[in-house]
């Protein structure tokens, strides 16, 4: 059911109030444009049963719920959550969208992950380190046992996704006190601007089905730099790599509901 994007603000202006119980968590609005879901601020514990609360509210109240557009904004958080946002994000085939001036950091390097469709618009960063406990522990080897499963867990994941050795080179070369910059011109330089924007599964049935990518050149340009012409390239492909995770979804959807029936 279509309805306006006032009615979608003042839907999940309503849910902050009935389930933004945690101080500090990840709030969850409609972004300006009315596309998606925006999530802004620390990535903590329960953030994710709160962003699923929401979809059932929606959907009770049949007011739209399209996670097919992540915008998202934070400094990072907690790494277990930020791997259930990513996991679902990469299951439904969503864009995460990283908006100019904005950053994501840490643990939301993570969601940023997820996306099939990975967008960082100019003026927008990364922020990789290694990660850190938050309790403070004296024992190396406590520390280490802790540590290094939540470790190979993020690194995992970072491979099915077709994430870059390279950055996740860096995550590890970087302290948890510092933080190591990426954005798109770093990407650029480093010629991983291709690899990096979508998750390579993805992009290869993508351009079988709507042909080569255009996005790469686009990345290079300024968007007041492009002819009408490439725009309206970029426009059809991105349309036909919609209708992919459309049908995507579909596949997933259907093989997911026999599989529950032969159990």
């Amino acid at each position: 059911m279509n309805i306006s994007i006032v009615v979608l603000r003042l839907a999940v202006l309503l849910f902050s109030f009935t389930f933004a119980a945690n101080a500090g968590a990840a709030e969850f609005s409609i972004p300006p444009n009315g596309l998606g879901i925006s999530i802004e601020g620390e990535i903590k514990t329960g953030d994710f049963d709160r962003f699923i609360a929401l979809g059932a509210y929606n959907l009770q109240h049949k007011i739209s719920f399209n996670p097919d557009y992540i915008y998202i904004n934070s400094t990072g958080g907690n790494v277990e959550e930020a791997l259930k946002f990513a996991k679902s994000f990469s299951d439904f085939f969503s864009t995460v969208v990283v908006a100019q001036n904005n950053v994501c950091f840490s643990a939301c390097t993570i969601i940023w992950a997820g996306g099939v469709h990975r967008v960082l618009h100019k003026g927008a960063r990364l922020g990789f380190h290694r990660l850190s406990l938050i309790n403070k522990v004296m024992d190396i080897d406590k520390f280490k046992a802790k540590i290094n499963p939540e470790n190979d867990k993020v690194t995992e994941f970072f491979r099915q996704v077709g994430f870059p050795k390279l950055i996740v080179e860096k995550m590890n070369e970087t302290s948890p006190s510092d933080i190591y910059i990426v954005d798109s011109r770093w990407l650029i330089d480093h010629e991983l601007d291709r690899v990096v924007f979508d998750q390579p599964a993805f992009l290869d049935v993508v351009e079988q089905q709507c042909g080569p990518d255009p996005t790469t050149d686009a990345y290079k340009k300024m968007r007041s730099d492009l002819t009408e012409s490439e725009m309206e390239k970029l426009k059809e492909w991105f349309k036909c790599s919609n209708r992919v995770k459309k049908v995507n979804r579909e596949i997933r959807f259907n093989n997911t509901m026999k599989s529950n029936r032969t159990q």
